[in-house]
């Protein structure tokens, strides 16, 4: 059985997709909308100011003794609405950022209720974690 002689043909094909985890910053921690992180609120005409903390790969889950420096040199924000895409935003790498009522019409139109998605990038790669938020319109 070890000298079997198969065909390329009858070989199945693996695949392994190169995620470049050793480039990715880690992603945020504790996004906020309007000072909130549990349920946040926006009325209609109000900005909503997002802000995040920066976080990095040289802290472990114990008090570091010196807190590094986050790698990354850019944020990025995804805006959701009923599961579906609306506005990618790349923004600086520290919050706070506000996301204007215009912004927000142009991106959600009808839409009221919406998910952040932050990320972190560093060089144009994405962290693969990202923290989210959900928003809801009073």
């Amino acid at each position: 059985m070890l000298h079997l002689e198969v065909s390329l043909e009858d070989v199945a094909k693996i695949t392994h997709p190169i995620l470049r985890r050793a480039l990715r910053p880690l992603g945020p921690a504790n996004l906020t909308a309007n000072g909130d992180g549990v349920a946040p609120t926006y009325a209609t005409g109000q900005d909503v100011v997002l802000d995040w903390d920066l976080t990095s790969e040289g802290r472990d889950e114990a008090e570091p003794e010196e807190d590094l420096e986050c790698r990354a040199d850019q944020a990025v924000l995804e805006l959701r609405a009923g599961g579906v895409l609306k506005a990618t935003l790349y923004v600086n790498r520290a919050g706070p950022y506000t996301l204007t009522n215009a912004a927000l019409v142009t991106a959600l139109g009808a839409e009221t209720d919406f998910t952040v998605r932050a990320y972190l990038a560093l060089g144009g790669y994405r962290s693969l974690d990202y923290d989210t938020l959900n928003i809801w319109k009073t």
